[in-house]
């Protein structure tokens, strides 16, 4: 028995009965969350957030879906997902903004540093082409060797910058739905995905704003699924029983699971049995614990 505060599940709230049962489908699409930074910036990160609280809690988290996904912790580990820092000191809270502000400051110079010198390097090699010398890949290969360090130095900094962006949050703040929040009681755990040329995180509020637009449904995921087998889950939560025997009807129709397609009909048959096996409704255990 786990006498601790802590779940060994990694629980995902969802709002809605189609929203989970899209989850069990195609896996967690991570999605842009509006976040106040400690130095008080807004950004747009896209991630799925999780918590270990007891299932037995479930009730006092209502406000962030009536439906959820407990899945196993060394998946959500396997996976990437971590525990958050909670930051309460004004001391602490300064220190981190201070150093997130250098590390941004600094990688933005590591990044023009090396534009500059490649697009210095490339000009003299284009110069020295048009007047006849030869030139190719070696020299192009001699630029993009010069330029590594900085370009390492570059990617190091950015890699430190999203650790401190993404996995630290205020140990309270200000929320427009439910007003003043205890962040640390939601025992939060993210998988985010990180900052790069492939994946771009929104930078202010305008930016969040111009993405989000004004409609009541955020719009939907671009980005990579987080796949999953049934034997990875170890709870389905919905509100009501009547939920319950409808999931189950949905999760036999159901023709991929977790983002999988099984071909083989037998092994398909059994994970929709082992999923249908966890669900449990917060009315039942409202009457059991």
């Amino acid at each position: 028995m786990n006498t601790t505060s802590n779940s060994n599940s990694l629980f995902h709230y969802t709002r809605t009965y189609d929203n989970l049962c899209g989850i069990l489908r195609n896996g967690f699409k991570p999605n842009y969350c509006k976040e106040t930074l400690l130095n008080g910036s807004i950004i747009g990160l896209p991630l799925v957030s999780f918590c270990d609280i007891p299932i037995t809690r479930a009730n006092d988290f209502r406000k962030y879906g009536k439906y959820a996904i407990g899945m196993e912790r060394n998946w959500g580990i396997s996976e990437g997902i971590n525990p958050i820092t909670y930051i309460v000191s004004d001391n602490i809270s300064k220190t981190y903004s201070t150093v997130f502000d250098l590390l941004e400051k600094t990688s933005k110079q590591a990044k023009d540093i090396v534009l500059n010198d490649l697009l210095s390097g490339l000009k003299s090699i284009i110069a020295q082409s048009n007047s006849g010398n030869n030139t190719g890949e070696e020299d192009v290969m001699k630029l993009y060797q010069k330029g590594k360090p900085a370009i390492d130095l570059f990617k190091l900094l950015n890699e430190v910058q999203n650790t401190l962006v993404g996995y630290t949050k205020l140990y309270k703040s200000e929320d427009q739905e439910h007003g003043l929040v205890v962040n640390y009681n939601d025992n939060e755990w993210r998988y985010i995905v990180p900052s790069d040329n492939d994946h771009k995180w929104l930078h202010g509020e305008k930016e969040y704003i111009a993405w989000r637009g004004d409609t009541t449904q955020k719009p939907s995921s671009t980005f990579d699924a987080i796949v999953f087998n049934s034997d990875d889950i170890w709870y389905i939560i919905v509100e009501k029983e009547i939920d319950a025997r409808k999931l189950i009807a949905d999760i036999l129709r159901m023709k991929t699971i977790g983002g999988n397609r099984i071909e083989d009909k037998n092994t398909l048959i059994s994970m929709k049995l082992q999923m249908i096996k966890n669900i449990i409704s917060i009315e039942r255990l409202d009457e059991d614990f």
